[in-house]
């Protein structure tokens, strides 16, 4: 057996031969496909519940009574682990939980060998400062540990979302119906399951009709004029609001102004959560004729308090690089220009947008932390 190492001159290394994946790459979100927070092995700020741990690697979320598939994958290991015949393939790995009864692997039976590097892992316990670890042991569940994925396991909170159907000037959005409905919010929820987190839906009975706008089935919204331009928000978000639900409003349209002489945007969503600035304006969701159960998954992270992993305080751009926009909260703001060409597909199909909600806090990442955050605000939402 050999196993490529490469060298850094005078910097600290951690040689680990294998690494974490989602079980199916280049394949959409999937209650069963968790994305895995493998950025690095800087650890950063671990959440006061999680207790002290020397685990370095990996961190992958976890919903209570879920089971998913993590994969496995050796790119320094000479052989690769044949699909079709465990025993044909090399190297040989087993997955074993050092705590079955938060984390347990529930195939394949024994723990290995993992046909294609692919395992089932149940979360099956919450609780506090109880670290786990996944250890990838080499040829047999006692050989050597050759890498460790940490698992986080939540359990469900669910919220409500009230969806309205808004009409602007007699125009609404191209389709409205509850099957766009229902595939946005199945996709919003394979998104977030892991994170611990549900959404639920009704679509209200009454189309909410706007007289006065700018454009018919357009929302043109003024926030980046620091609200002295245009506010045909209020009107919709204020109107027939849920009581303890998300409101979600579908339109046509959403534009919203650019702020200093920057060029207006058409955006897929545009969210207003209990923090905003503007008092006058209800928390809610607008959600646009071309929005995706992506957008709307990016959207709810809004809500629930999350910012854009590319661009810090005064709305500045900070990074744009591959984990960035992997995220689920990547802007997408001026994404018309060249990108390198291993940003074509960020693990969810070629060209399609990011659905990672990170697990890790990165303490040089004022954006980072997204599930522990996320959780935090879905205890009081509204």
């Amino acid at each position: 057996m050999s196993i490529k190492v490469r060298v850094r001159f005078k910097k600290k290394q951690i040689i680990v031969p294998v690494r974490f994946r989602r079980a199916l790459e280049s394949e959409p979100p999937a209650l069963d496909l968790p994305d895995v927070d493998e950025r690095g092995f800087a650890m950063g700020k671990r959440e006061t519940t999680w207790g002290e741990a020397d685990i370095q690697g990996a961190m992958v979320a976890v919903t209570t009574g879920q089971t998913v598939r993590v994969r496995v994958v050796t790119p320094d290991m000479e052989g690769e682990v044949n699909s079709d015949d465990v025993d044909a393939g090399f190297p040989p790995l087993f997955a074993v939980s050092t705590d079955p009864k938060v984390a347990e692997v529930v195939e394949p039976t024994g723990g290995g060998p993992l046909p294609g590097g692919i395992f089932r892992l149940k979360g099956v316990l919450d609780t506090r400062n109880r670290p786990v670890s996944i250890q990838i042991h080499l040829g047999s569940r006692d050989g050597p540990i050759v890498g460790e994925l940490e698992p986080h396991i939540f359990n469900l909170m669910p919220l409500r979302c009230a969806v309205h159907r808004v009409e602007i000037k007699g125009v609404g959005p191209s389709d409205s119906s509850a099957q766009r409905v229902a595939t946005m919010f199945e996709m919003a929820n394979a998104i977030w399951r892991h994170a611990g987190i549900s959404f639920s839906h009704t679509i209200r009975p009454n189309i909410i009709r706007i007289a006065e706008a700018t454009t018919a089935g357009v929302v043109t919204e003024g926030r980046g004029q620091s609200l002295s331009g245009p506010n045909e928000v209020s009107p919709i978000v204020n109107r027939q609001p849920v009581p303890q639900h998300i409101n979600v409003y579908l339109v046509g349209k959403i534009v919203v102004k650019g702020k200093d002489g920057q060029k207006d945007i058409e955006a897929d969503g545009q969210t207003f959560d209990k923090t905003f600035r503007g008092s006058s304006i209800n928390p809610g969701i607008l959600v646009s004729e071309t929005a995706d159960g992506q957008a709307l998954g990016h959207e709810l992270g809004h809500f629930l308090s999350l910012t854009h992993s590319d661009r810090g305080d005064g709305d500045v751009e900070i990074r744009k690089d591959f984990w960035s926009r992997r995220r689920l909260m990547f802007s997408n703001r001026d994404d018309d220009k060249p990108r390198p060409a291993h940003h074509a597909d960020l693990g969810y199909g070629l060209n399609k947008s990011g659905c990672m909600i990170t697990v890790k806090h990165v303490t040089t990442d004022p954006n980072d932390d997204e599930v522990a955050r996320a959780r935090r605000r879905a205890k009081d939402p509204f």
